[in-house]
Parts: structure tokens; sequence; C-alpha cells
């Protein structure tokens, strides 16, 4: 259900409230930035140095880092106990993925009949608050975490639907599984990656073995459909591109402030040769980004769809000594055979044009 309302910015603390002392731990945080930041800007102190550090308030120190890095965010202890705890009381979640657009606003993603999609949430809506609070500057693991809750609680919901109408939606939390690979029939088979868990590799082949025995093994072409995948686990994605690549292919080069690394595929995870498609759209990002580069490079396929999101910027989390954490760009995918990143750009589809009408 949903019923228009009024926009509220009522978000008064419980994440990013303004601090009046300084943040603690400004060696530790000068230091990982030294050792780990990948934005030079941010690893040689010259845009947040060791003094701005121990002169800010977490919310002047969010700006600095942001200004370099938009992903960075200074989390301090006691938001990072509550965030904790939202996530141990509240098991129960609304069956959605959240990303961020290149605007910085935050999509939703909905499974199909999930709580969310029952509700009425459209897919690529644009969260503007959870319970009244404002996500606007958040981290989205912090509006994650403010979504979940305990199993049957409401959750109310404020979106800006795809055609501009701003909404609640009442969302009632459950606790349920939703597959992160599912076997799509119809004259055309699509083998959908919905995201990349902690066993996606083990679910692809699964369902890849399903389809060669429903399908035989050189029957109906088929195709990978990564719209609204929005990334996951990065080592879950280049084994599932491996299945589909010879020896030794490149799967992507990962970047940090010292190196570049070539990391590939032995070639003993494959599982097939031929032909097939991919589909993508705007939400198409990060590691799903990285497996549409490394098949495009060294398996024969093309990709329909729309734009992908353009993220290849990956992000680490690092704990302080009082119980506080800050998150920075610690590397960037880059393509397999050649110079440069899709970051902010995006990956063109072959061919502009949606392919089977399937929900998420």
């Amino acid at each position: 259900m949903k019923f228009r309302c009024r926009l509220s910015s009522m978000f008064v603390g419980l994440a990013l409230a303004a601090q009046a002392s300084a943040v603690p731990c400004a060696d530790e945080i000068a230091a990982l930035l030294a050792e780990h930041a990948y934005v030079r800007a941010l690893a040689d102190g010259s845009l947040v140095t060791r003094d701005d550090i121990d002169r800010a308030n977490e919310d002047e120190l969010n700006e600095l880092l942001r200004q370099a890095d938009r992903y960075a965010s200074y989390v301090p202890a006691e938001v990072f106990s509550r965030i904790r705890d939202l996530k141990t009381a509240g098991p129960a979640g609304v069956g959605m993925d959240i990303v961020f657009d290149s605007q910085g606003r935050i999509r939703c993603i909905p499974y199909p009949d999930s709580p969310a999609d029952i509700a009425g949430i459209e897919y690529g809506s644009v969260l503007l608050s959870v319970d009244g609070f404002g996500t606007d500057g958040l981290p989205i693991e912090d509006v994650a975490a403010l979504i979940r809750g305990k199993k049957d609680s409401d959750v109310e919901l404020t979106v800006e639907g795809p055609d501009g109408e701003i909404y609640v939606a009442v969302v009632t939390r459950s606790v349920q599984r939703y597959p992160d690979v599912a076997l799509i029939p119809g004259n055309s088979v699509g083998i959908k990656i919905f995201r990349f868990g902690p066993n996606t590799a083990e679910h692809l082949k699964a369902v890849f073995r399903q389809f060669q025995e429903e399908y035989g093994e050189t029957g109906r072409r088929f195709y990978l459909d990564l719209r609204g995948n929005t990334g996951g686990v990065l080592q879950q994605a280049a084994e599932c591109a491996a299945m589909f690549l010879p020896p030794d292919s490149v799967l992507y080069r990962y970047a940090t402030e010292q190196e570049v690394t070539n990391i590939k595929t032995d070639g003993s995870a494959r599982l097939f040769d031929g032909r097939f498609l991919i589909l993508q759209d705007a939400f198409t990002a990060s590691s799903a980004e990285m497996m549409i580069v490394s098949l495009k490079a060294g398996a024969d396929v093309s990709t329909f769809g729309s734009k992908s999101a353009g993220k290849s910027r990956v992000q680490e989390v690092f704990r302080l000594s009082d119980g506080g954490a800050i998150k920075i760009t610690v590397g960037e995918l880059r393509y397999p055979k050649q110079r440069g990143t899709w970051q902010d750009i995006g990956l063109e589809p072959d061919i502009r044009r949606g392919g089977p009408e399937i929900r998420r």
C-alpha cells in the first residue's frame, strides 16, 4: 500500500549527527589513509592533513573525505554500536537491494513478490527516508541497517517513483531467503544473477547444470541477466565469470595506489564455451560490471539493454581502536585488455534495447 505525504527532514541524529568535539583516533585515521587510500589526495595528505583530522568533528571529517572520495565515510563508536545493535536486533528485512546512482541518490531494487514489491515500491525508485530519517549523506550500510527490524514490524519508506511521485510505502518486515541465481524459462532461456553473495558461484553452477539437463548440452541459446545486479562479493563474481572463459584469461586488473595486478583464471572452472547474451541496465554495477568486461574480453558475448552504473572502485571498512570505523576506497577494477576503467562512465551495451521482459 502507498499514500502521499509531505517530505520530512526529521533525521535528528541516529547516524550522522554533528559532533561538538574533535574525532578521536586522528593518528590511526591518518595512518590508514596513508597506507590504504587509493585516492592520491587522501594517501599523500595533500587534501586531508593530520592536523585537519585532529581539528575536525564528525561532519567536518566526512565532508573533507568526500571531497576526494565520495564513497568514504567516518562513523564514530557510538553510532557504529547502534548500527551493530540494529543489525542484531533486526533480523528481518523487506526483500530489497539498495544502491547509489551516479548522482548519489539511493535507488531501490525490490525482489519479485517481496514485501517491498508487494507494498508498491517500484524498480529504480529513489529512497528518500526510512521511518522519517532522511537518507541524504548516509553511508548505504547505515540505510540498510535502518530498514531492517523485527519480524512482522512495519517500516515506512518514503520514495520517489520513476514518474516523480513521492509517496510513503508501509512495508511489513519478514525473514525470507531470496535466490541469488534463478533459471528463467521462455523462448529464450535466462539465467538471472540477482547479486553476488558468498555462495553465488556454487549456485550458478547448479542452475547452469539444470539448464543443460533440461535443454541439452547444445540446446537452446541462453542469456545471462545482470539487470539490477548491484554487485557484491568480488571473488564470487570472478568465479562466475571464469565458468565461461578459456584458460589464462584475464578477468580484470586490480589497481591500488602501489601496483596493478592481473587477476586470471586457470580454466579449471569452465562450464561453457559457446555464444550467449548478457542483459544489463542502469543498476548493473561493480562486480556485475566486472563480469561483463571480463566476458566481453574473453568470450563471444554481446550485451543488450542500457548503459550500466559505472562503479569500479572498491571500498574497505577499517575498525578504529575506540570502536568507530572509517570506510575508504582502497582500489579500482580495470579492463582486462585495455587501459582505463568504467568508473563514472558505465558500460555501453552493444545494442541499446530491452531484452525479454523479466521482473527482477
